[in-house]
């Protein structure tokens, strides 16, 4: 298997007030800590890939994969080559989900500890808003989270605390607004990631340098990286089971 990231997360928690973005609206609230993720049994994956799966357990650079998309072209800094890519592309997704569930899709990543910073990563994407049923809610940087040892022992998550729950059972909306602005300059740390997960390097001639450029490719090419849902939401138990992360370490481990 060939995967090194495995995004995360979804919507955040605001002040409430009249004028301002809302903690919770019309059949939605959202998860209003931002030390720390919701407890994992209560969160259920959004699909983030067109086979509607919610973790990409394809190569990360096939045409079919919704995340590094390969741009052809190699970007210099400092006297190195490092293969540009862009992040992912505009998607659209219909999904049935739990009600009083909360909701797991774009954004976050993993590498193992003492490599690369996934917080650093993940700014790099800049989510700057979320939006439920019509109601938009700022995003920033406040919002990122680090948490250690997950979501296996000798990791480091890092992602934007952000998750949408939905009370009300029927038709609802989510969308997530990226826009990253300048190029990103990395190194993955492959040689760690393929000993414990098996993510072999699809480019080992760049020894893991990678550039990530903002928006080139798009439905619509405006420098911002849309995910939209439309979402049925149901009652548990009638809805499908609710993911965990027992289910995301079992993907990695076969």
């Amino acid at each position: 298997m060939s995967l090194h990231r495995l995004f995360i997360a979804s919507a955040v928690a605001c002040l409430i007030s009249a004028p301002l973005a809302a903690q919770e609206g019309d059949g939605w609230t959202l998860w209003s800590d931002k030390s720390q993720m919701p407890p994992d049994e209560l969160m259920f994956g959004l699909p983030i890939q067109p086979s509607g799966e919610n973790i990409n357990t394809e190569s990360a650079e096939t045409p079919d994969s919704p995340f590094d998309i390969d741009m052809e072209e190699v970007i210099e800094q400092d006297g190195q080559a490092y293969k540009a890519l862009q992040w992912t592309r505009d998607a659209h997704f219909e999904a049935t989900v739990p009600a009083n569930t909360y909701l797991i899709g774009l954004v976050g990543n993993f590498y193992p500890n003492d490599t690369a910073d996934p917080v650093e990563n993940i700014k790099a994407m800049n989510l700057v808003s979320v939006e439920i049923d019509g109601v938009e809610v700022p995003i920033d940087d406040s919002y990122l989270l680090r948490r250690e040892e997950f979501p296996f022992e000798g990791f480091v998550l890092g992602l934007y605390n952000v998750f949408p729950l939905f009370t009300t059972p029927g038709t609802h909306t989510y969308v997530q607004t990226f826009q990253q602005t300048d190029n990103y300059f990395m190194t993955v740390p492959f040689e760690e990631l393929n000993a414990a997960l098996g993510a072999e390097d699809p480019s080992p001639q760049f020894e893991g340098r990678r550039v990530y450029v903002p928006e080139r490719i798009g439905d619509s090419v405006d420098g911002q990286i849309v995910f939209s849902y439309t979402l049925t939401v149901e009652e548990a138990p009638t809805a499908v089971e609710a993911s965990s992360w027992a289910k995301i370490k079992q993907t990695f481990a076969e």
